[in-house]
């Protein structure tokens, strides 16, 4: 999950700044697509971080779900005898 969250905001923040590049007229195509290039491996960097801390997270959440879940069938086990 983390590395998809970061390709994904990575591929963003690319296209979006060749689209904003593209119409700044005072900026070479060079100077485009090398902003382009930098601003993709820093979304790189922050959407894996985003998504590390998002798949620990949800982790665990299911963690204390499970846990739960657990208590409660044990409970109920025990009041059917």
């Amino acid at each position: 999950m983390p590395t998809r969250i970061a390709a994904i905001l990575a591929l963003i923040a690319f296209a979006l700044s060749l689209l904003i590049g593209a119409f700044d007229a005072n900026n070479t195509l060079v100077t485009i697509v090398w902003r382009a290039i930098v601003m993709m491996g820093l979304a790189l960097v922050v959407g894996y971080i985003v998504g590390v801390m998002a798949d620990t997270m949800l982790k665990q959440n299911l963690s204390d779900v499970e846990k739960k879940n657990s208590k409660r069938a044990e409970e109920s086990s025990e009041n059917s005898r």
